[in-house]
């Protein structure tokens, strides 16, 4: 999948697994406090997370986004690894990583009015998986 392209010219529907690379919007299933940085209680459950991925590192849609974002949340117990990598590299750089999801889509919603630029979908996904995009 690709940010500029609306989902229904990708030809993707709910219930498609799909690829994508962009940024997390903060810290996955962690925050950081005067100390190091800590996991959260989990806000599903145990072992689950929200989780947001946008286009960008600055965390906002640009107007050639056809797609605003895709949430979901993350089961993080199989991933530490790479969820801990990635935390790891957005807090000593100040900024998100690129990384790459493979995720089922749950449901596509159509662009809302309230979005930041019009004509913005959102993705919601299921069976998120993530990792570092290799640079």
């Amino acid at each position: 999948m690709v940010w500029d392209q609306t989902p229904e010219a990708q030809g993707v529907a709910a219930g498609d697994w799909i690829y994508i690379s962009g940024y997390p919007v903060g810290f996955i299933g962690a925050s950081l406090t005067d100390g190091p940085l800590e996991w959260n209680d989990p806000s599903v459950s145990r072992d689950m997370t929200f989780f947001a991925l946008v286009s960008n590192p600055n965390g906002l849609s640009v107007a050639e986004d056809c797609i605003v974002n895709m949430l979901g949340f993350i089961k993080i117990s199989p991933q530490i690894k790479n969820i801990a990598s990635i935390n790891y590299l957005y807090f000593n750089q100040g900024k998100s990583p690129l990384i790459w999801v493979v995720a089922k889509i749950a449901q596509i919603d159509p662009p809302d009015p309230s979005n930041r630029y019009s004509g913005q979908w959102g993705i919601n996904l299921t069976d998120i998986q993530v990792g570092l995009v290799s640079e």
